[in-house]
């Protein structure tokens, strides 16, 4: 179940015949999603695009004095995320916790 607080959007991926899969489009509604999806040229000679939803979620990046990074927490909401940035115990002298989106990967 996904909290309220999940960003949900769509991306578009070319499936190309050798196996091969890329994201051409990100950030998409449902609507816009479904929209490209029935255009015709969404389909040629060993390729296709799909669409796939898509829930936005954050991690938390510790930083150091010197721009030494390290991921302290995934799979966070926004809410969540910045709840803990908020926090004054996450953050020292040499060093802070900050959020970002965490980056999406195909598999």
């Amino acid at each position: 179940m996904f909290s309220q607080i999940d960003e949900i959007t769509y991306i578009i991926v070319r499936h190309r015949e050798n196996g091969k899969q890329r994201i051409i489009r990100r950030g998409l509604t449902y609507e816009e999603a479904r929209a490209y999806f029935e255009d015709r040229k969404t389909s040629g000679e060993g390729w296709y695009d799909a669409y796939r939803e898509v829930i936005t979620k954050y991690e938390i990046v510790r930083i150091r004095h010197g721009g030494k990074r390290r991921v302290v927490k995934r799979n966070l909401t926004l809410e969540q995320a910045q709840a803990h940035c908020d926090d004054p115990n996450t953050a020292g002298e040499d060093w802070g916790d900050w959020y970002r989106t965490q980056i999406y990967r195909l598999r």
